[in-house]
């Protein structure tokens, strides 16, 4: 079986008029077509009824874009950061609205995780979304670890616009691996391609980057094709155009990626975004309590990245090191 990942989906963004696959997705069409299943971060609610009050936008798509997916072998990763962002009944229809177009859904109460065959899929994310109904608790993956099955993680979190894990997601992905002997991590968020590694040959992706989602971050990312006969792992990248995609070679980006070595550049880079977006961050909490926006505050803080990213800024507020300065602007806007 082949199983295409991709990242985030949300092509309201992008000025689609031809709803036509093969032409949106132009030569990654094949892809598509060649893949037994393709796993895809649906970053949207099909309704748009109560808007939930928080920090950012909240993303509504018309149920015109479906054409644009595989039905009967798609699935629909619900567990992010823009799920609720119409409440938790919001969450149902569009899980509701999903499954009558034969999109399987998972991330969520009713179906935290896809089960077929020999292949578990699990999808979890970092708490921002504050409704609570797409969230989980780590506790889902003790339901899986002893299962005599391939164990893949779709994980939605990290920092928007750092194409490098923080150290907190570094550790944890390692640890879920060893404890809940998963076999494969996928991870998405942060809007640019990053780097992919293999720890004790489990392969672990740090983030696709955007899919059909356009935006000031990147225009950049790529899909992961797993062989779960062979047990390959093969590496698509793709750039987004105004209103459709195109294969676009992302190797000697993610090679530079790659190797960075772990103990100095990343640690020494967390260091630096982490300072430069607490700058950014004090901004947006100023606003809030000016505003007396309670919500806002708790939607800011609930989210493990974005509380590391306050932390850290803190502690490095005095780190400075042009070289790794330069390093980022490389590696995010590329």
């Amino acid at each position: 079986m082949k199983i295409l990942f991709t990242g985030d989906f949300y092509p309201a963004s992008m000025k689609i008029n031809n709803l036509d696959k093969k032409y949106v997705y132009g030569n990654c069409y094949h892809l598509f077509e060649e893949s037994d299943l393709i796993v895809i971060n649906f970053e949207c609610s099909l309704d748009n009824e109560i808007p939930r009050i928080k920090q950012g936008p909240n993303l509504y798509l018309d149920k015109k874009y479906l054409d644009l997916l595989w039905k009967d072998k798609t699935i629909c990763c619900l567990a992010n950061n823009h799920s609720t962002d119409f409440g938790e009944r919001g969450l149902v229809r569009t899980e509701n609205i999903l499954n009558q177009n034969k999109l399987q859904t998972i991330g969520t109460l009713r179906n935290p995780f896809y089960e077929e065959n020999n292949i578990v899929i699990i999808n979890l994310c970092e708490d921002e979304g504050g409704e609570g109904i797409a969230f989980y608790s780590r506790y889902l993956l003790e339901q899986i670890k002893n299962k005599d099955k391939i164990k893949i993680l779709v994980y939605h979190g990290g920092n928007e616009g750092y194409p490098l894990p923080n150290q907190t997601i570094q550790k944890d992905f390692e640890y879920y691996l060893s404890t809940n002997k998963l076999d494969c991590i996928i991870s998405h968020h942060n809007h640019v391609p990053s780097g992919y590694s293999h720890i004790n040959d489990k392969f672990v992706s740090y983030g696709l980057g955007n899919f059909l989602f356009k935006n000031h971050f990147s225009n950049f990312g790529y899909f992961v094709i797993y062989d779960t006969d062979a047990k390959n792992y093969f590496v698509h990248g793709y750039r987004i155009l105004e209103d459709r995609i195109e294969a676009y070679d992302l190797e000697d980006h993610l090679r530079y990626l790659n190797k960075l070595d772990l103990n100095y550049e990343w640690q020494n880079c967390w260091k630096i975004f982490s300072k430069l977006k607490y700058y950014r961050y004090k901004n947006w909490l100023k606003e809030f309590l000016n505003k007396n926006s309670d919500k806002d505050i708790l939607n800011f803080f609930q989210c493990e990245s974005h509380r590391n990213c306050i932390i850290d800024g803190i502690k490095n507020a005095d780190y400075d090191n042009p070289k790794l300065e330069e390093i980022i602007k490389k590696i995010s806007k590329f």
